[in-house]
């Protein structure tokens, strides 16, 4: 295999893994939004839920009331506070899901960054065979002409 054909293969490999990189940045970025979001609703829902409660409260308060109707205000007091208590547990996993996608983002990064340096270091053998070839040319030119210059010394001696 010669060198351009490993420099192809190399430059195909960073193109990939620049790919990658972007989904990877991609996936950060939603994971991040979706962590953000779930506690913009972990406070609204908070928010939501102290005001009805003060609504609610203020119900019982003004008129009478009857057991059932207590009850019926703790029952939905307690599904209110479960709500927020799942919306509070949902938080932690998204920041998980974000923990593995920075983690694969950093992976990505790296592969990518080492598939760079190995790409550069075969454009450095390709650039020293360059020089060395046209180095290689040159004394060859070199020799020719001396042979040349020798060969037409030769024939005016004789």
């Amino acid at each position: 295999m010669s060198l351009q054909q490993l420099k192809k293969i190399r430059a195909q490999r960073v193109e990939r893994l620049h790919s990658e990189l972007q989904r990877s940045k991609t996936f950060y970025t939603q994971s991040e939004n979706e962590v953000e979001q779930a506690k913009k609703r972990l406070r609204d829902y908070g928010i939501w839920r102290i005001n009805q409660e003060k609504v609610l409260f203020e119900r019982l308060q003004s008129d009478y009331f009857s057991p059932s109707e207590m009850k019926d205000y703790n029952i939905t007091l307690e599904k209110q506070k479960f709500k927020e208590e799942r919306l509070r547990e949902e938080i932690p996993v998204l920041i998980g899901e974000l923990n593995s996608a920075q983690n694969k983002l950093d992976k990505a990064r790296n592969k990518l960054q080492l598939a760079t340096k190995e790409m550069e270091k075969v454009q450095e053998f390709i650039d020293l065979q360059e020089k060395e070839d046209a180095a290689e040319e040159e004394k060859q030119e070199e020799n020719i002409a001396d042979e040349l210059s020798s060969f037409k010394s030769s024939l005016r001696e004789s």
